[in-house]
């Protein structure tokens, strides 16, 4: 947020509020921020009509090769203060590709935060960023073909070589599963859903082994072993929370939505973590 900061204070100075010379003035604080991030790229965009002190329509931040743990979700804390004066940011907009996770790696990450409003005192005073309310947020995670197939090799260790694609709105898992002395090609097709706001589930899997002649319990087990496929929280570890609600399987990708939970009103010390709070 500290690049947001710089932008709005900038804004407040007074200094040129056209669209393309604050993109530029972001873009090139971002770069510090994320000097190991592939691609860095701003756009601001003012409002349509100027003439309210701070006030900014859209910015939209994308971002590759980065890091989930270092976007700065957690910075979106409100503190109320209903009678200070305020301006507003209508949408912010943030996408980062090739996005390492805590276990896993994800083609993309979008944040969308929408009405953001921050406290004209302290920003012009001593140059902090103060939000007092933000309102919707979500977060979609695209993965694709190949994504998953570290995380299931760590996960699944009865499951070699694993490989996971998305096929006909179905996850196909290609493996092989070691049997005594051998191990034979085998496949397993299912239908992904989100269940508990937390977990990502394999429903009406099939195991395919070709001629290869398994027991029901011996399948019943390999299957069940499955589930869950993730624990989000787990997995994916933002540092907000997050209640997922949906999951989208198309041809090469699955997309995984949900709504990013209202943070805790930040408290006076500074040293507060608000995934920590939440999970106590």
């Amino acid at each position: 947020m500290a690049a947001l900061l710089s932008l709005v204070l900038t804004a407040l100075a007074g200094l040129s509020l056209l669209g393309g010379d604050l993109s530029a003035a972001l873009t090139a604080q971002l770069r510090r921020d994320f000097a190991d991030a592939r691609q860095v790229q701003a756009t601001v965009t003012a409002p349509a009509e100027p003439g309210s002190i701070g006030h900014l329509e859209q910015v939209t931040v994308t971002l590759a090769s980065v890091d989930a743990r270092r976007l700065p979700l957690a910075a979106l804390a409100p503190l109320p203060r209903p009678r200070a004066p305020q301006a507003r940011l209508g949408q912010l907009l943030l996408t980062a590709r090739e996005v390492s996770l805590d276990q896993l790696q994800a083609a993309e990450i979008e944040f969308r935060a929408e009405d953001l409003v921050y406290d004209l005192t302290p920003a012009l005073t001593a140059g902090e960023l103060r939000l007092t309310r933000v309102g919707r947020q979500r977060l979609t995670v695209t993965f694709r073909d190949g994504d998953l197939d570290a995380y299931a090799r760590d996960a699944f260790a009865e499951l070699s070589d694993p490989r996971l694609t998305f096929e006909h709105g179905q996850l196909v898992a290609r493996a092989k599963i070691p049997l005594i002395f051998a191990a034979f090609n085998a496949s397993i097709t299912g239908r992904l859903v989100v269940e508990e706001h937390r977990c990502l589930m394999l429903r009406d899997a099939v195991l395919e082994t070709g001629r290869v002649e398994l027991s029901d319990e011996l399948r019943a087990s390999v299957l069940e072993r499955l589930n869950p496929l993730l624990d989000l929280d787990a997995a994916l570890h933002f540092p907000v929370p997050v209640r997922w609600d949906e999951v989208v399987v198309g041809e090469g990708q699955a997309v995984l939505s949900g709504e990013v939970l209202p943070l805790p009103p930040w408290p006076s010390r500074g040293d507060f973590n608000p995934r920590e709070r939440y999970l106590r």
